[in-house]
């Protein structure tokens, strides 16, 4: 899920892409990823843990940017945050991610219906 996410194509595009039918499209070296305008990426495995974990950092930083649109220009700590709670599982931090922001919207929510009950 975490290529899908990156690169906004399904995975079964990006299976269709790398002639690859199961689910463990991580076993090889080098991915195809197909974008919907032709053009064609290649994702090359990183060949350390180190170099992995920055991946997914760079990939949830982004993904943070690009679901927030704030004034905020990096989101690196958090995202490094997510992963570390979830040993660097991405689908797990995003998961994550995705709870605390549904928690802050309800405690917002919550805020603005007593201000109001109050007055």
């Amino acid at each position: 899920m975490g290529l899908s996410l990156r690169y906004n194509v399904s995975m079964q595009l990006i299976r269709m892409a790398n002639e690859f039918t199961g689910d463990e499209i991580f076993m090889k070296k080098e991915l195809v990823i197909p974008f919907t305008t032709g053009m064609v990426y290649k994702d090359i495995k990183p060949e350390t843990e180190e170099q992995r974990r920055k991946i997914c950092i760079d990939m949830l930083n982004k993904l943070f940017l690009e679901r927030n649109r704030s004034n905020q220009r990096d989101y690196s700590a958090e995202a490094r945050y997510y992963l570390e709670v979830t040993d660097y599982n991405l689908d797990k931090a995003l998961a994550e991610y995705e709870a605390d922001m549904k928690f802050e919207e309800q405690q917002k929510a919550q805020k603005t219906t007593k201000g109001r009950k109050h007055k």
